[in-house]
């Protein structure tokens, strides 16, 4: 019977992402039981794919957020060239507390630091430099790019969301078209997936090619707390089923996600880990009892934090492999499964000729 079980289990063809390998027990367990419940269509709490939507908070839960959040890192690294070519720019209270990291200041006065990031710049340079930055500049005590601090687990997780039909989405308080520029060729999701501060742009026409320049202007309200789910709701127009962050930032798009009229999962990642940063959120466990979240421990819960993601695919990949899928297994499947199945009646026949020689015996 255990050799009959094990020739099932080894050739059928798994999803790589299914096993979500960088996840411990009991949280991958948990995750793919929700995930099998709401994409089997016999299930009592299946999704259609066109409400399966899955959101993720960025700086914290996607990627470090220790020394600095990405947006921070990126806007710092602007102004203060800013400041090498202009020192009397020191005289603004914001230039002085991006000089002296008064990440105090830059907190009371977010919508004021967003507004002066970038102002008057090309769109395009504006991606380049965000996307440079995201994949070339070292960060703090670390010494790692952004790139190599996205957290392989929660990007695992997104993939196998991905592949089962879930819109997984990006939601966070940057500005949206540095963000969307940085993440979408390594998450590979479509940058209209990518939801952000939206600040203003004037289109210029007096050249040979348009621009977009970017314009001292911002979108109400701000990606950040509330403004996390109203952005997903007037963008997407859909209530997420799914959610992922890490601070009160985050909790009113959790809620939104726990108030679905569906079987919905929500994940609060805390930050035990000394692999990383130890840190902790005095707001997040009473949201965590409130919204009935799953507290997941970055120490007990990841088993790697770092790694290679290029494994991601874009939506339509998964899409086209299941127009063409289930492709046949290969003959090694074949030929392996005919050979433990073989064992296992053979096996099953030694044990019945046994039998029935201590019977004769007997007699």
């Amino acid at each position: 019977m255990r050799l009959l079980i094990l020739s099932i289990i080894l050739v059928t063809p798994l999803n790589s992402y299914a096993q979500l390998k960088n996840w411990n027990e009991p949280y991958r367990s948990k995750i793919i039981k929700w995930v099998r419940a709401v994409t089997q269509p016999k299930s009592p709490d299946f999704i259609p794919p066109q409400d399966r939507l899955a959101i993720f908070d960025l700086d914290g839960t996607m990627i470090s957020e220790r020394p600095d959040y990405f947006h921070g890192f990126v806007s710092k690294r602007y102004l203060l060239q800013k400041i090498e070519k202009d020192p009397e720019l020191l005289k603004n209270p914001l230039y002085n507390a991006v000089k002296n990291n008064d990440f105090k200041w830059l907190r009371k006065n977010l919508e004021t630091w967003l507004l002066e990031s970038f102002e008057g710049e090309d769109l395009t340079y504006v991606r380049a430099f965000s996307r440079e930055t995201f994949e070339k500049i070292p960060i703090g005590k670390p010494g790692k790019t952004y790139l190599n601090l996205m957290y392989l687990p929660t990007v695992e997780l997104l993939e196998y969301l991905k592949e089962n039909g879930f819109k997984t989405c990006v939601v966070t308080t940057a500005q949206q078209e540095m963000v969307r520029a940085a993440l979408s060729p390594y998450l590979k999701i479509p940058e209209n997936w990518i939801l952000g501060s939206m600040v203003g742009f004037r289109v210029d026409m007096s050249g040979e090619k348009i621009k977009y320049i970017r314009e001292k202007k911002l979108w109400k309200p701000v990606s950040h707390g509330k403004g996390k789910a109203a952005r997903i709701r007037e963008r997407i127009a859909k209530t997420p089923v799914f959610g992922m962050g890490n601070s009160p930032n985050d909790i009113p798009m959790l809620a939104a996600a726990t108030g679905s009229k569906y079987k919905s999962m929500v994940i609060s990642l805390t930050h035990d880990d000394p692999r990383e940063y130890i840190y902790s959120r005095k707001e997040m466990p009473e949201a965590i009892k409130k919204y009935n979240m799953m507290e997941v421990s970055m120490k007990s819960g990841f088993v790697n934090i770092y790694g290679d993601i290029s494994f991601t695919k874009w939506p339509w990949e998964y899409s086209q492999d299941k127009k063409t899928d289930p492709k046949p297994p290969s003959a090694v499947y074949y030929l392996f499964g005919a050979f433990i199945i073989f064992l296992v009646f053979f096996q099953f026949y030694q044990m019945t000729r046994r039998r029935r020689m201590q019977m004769t015996r007997t007699k």
